[in-house]
């Protein structure tokens, strides 16, 4: 076969596997979180105001800093460690979330105040 040939059929497969994804999982995974996902990560520090669906593979999750002296101590940290800090938010592993959205949707978490995104993480199931 030519290389030109066999050049074509790796795009064509390559399209065709990326096409095999399922649009709705990242629907489907905010609803659950919507309803199911209700828990203060944070405790009194923040909670989460939003989840919704960015992108048809990403859904994020927005954890509102409520007091400005936490929100300050955590941006003083270290890119990693505001990373570290965030993840705290994500969903846990044996959460039915992860059946749901597969290894297609990324979660992404966003803490906020009312000015400002202070620090994010991307959740896997771990």
């Amino acid at each position: 076969m030519m290389p030109v040939a066999r050049l074509s059929i790796a795009i064509l497969l390559l399209i065709g596997v990326g096409c095999s994804q399922d649009p709705h999982r990242a629907e489907e995974g905010a609803k659950w979180l919507q309803q199911r996902y209700l828990f203060k990560p944070f405790g009194d520090v923040g909670e989460i105001s939003k989840i919704y669906v960015s992108d048809a593979s990403l859904i994020r999750i927005e954890v509102m800093l409520t007091r400005q002296e936490s929100a300050d101590a955590i941006s003083a940290k270290s890119l990693m460690m505001r990373s570290l800090i965030a993840k705290y938010a994500c969903p846990r592993k044996a959460a039915k979330l992860w059946e749901i959205v597969g290894e297609d949707v990324t979660i992404r978490i966003d803490l906020k105040t009312e000015s400002a995104k202070v620090s994010s993480a991307i959740c896997k199931p771990e």
